[in-house]
């Protein structure tokens, strides 16, 4: 099965994000955190235009790439998601947490039906509807 992962870990320069994703952490575009996102969400705008959330550290990272999860993996992931909703009171309990969870990293393994190694980027605008994304491959040199 295909999935995203963090390839590069934001540490340094002027774009850093206050909490890096590490590199090789798996990576989800955390569409269920930021659809809770207003215009009026503290910090939204550090994260809010293009970052995917790492999955072991749930800090933040500007490209991911396609690559091979296991399925053990792929349920460690939907875990830890879950746990982290309901940490983050983004979810009433651990049924609903699971549930949101799933469908997250099934929506990140579609996005991933690409050719391994392929790197992608998402973009996020604030709409007067909520969190508009669209996610881009970054073409290879």
């Amino acid at each position: 099965m295909k999935f995203l992962r963090i390839i590069f870990s934001d540490q340094n320069g002027p774009d850093q994000f206050s909490v890096p994703a590490k590199e090789k952490e798996w990576a989800i575009p955390a569409t269920c955190i930021f659809s809770q996102f207003t215009p009026d969400t503290p910090r939204a705008a550090d994260h809010l235009v293009s970052a995917w959330l790492g999955s072991e550290t749930f800090g933040f990272s500007r490209l991911a790439e396609v690559a091979e999860i296991t399925p053990k993996e792929f349920q460690i992931v939907i875990n830890r998601l879950a746990h982290f909703l309901v940490e983050q009171n983004l979810a009433r309990d651990l049924d609903e947490a699971f549930a949101k969870a799933t469908e997250e990293a099934d929506h990140t393994a579609k996005l991933a039906n690409r050719d391994i190694g392929s790197i992608l980027m998402v973009d996020r605008i604030m709409t007067k509807h909520g969190v508009s994304e669209t996610f881009k491959t970054v073409p290879m040199a």
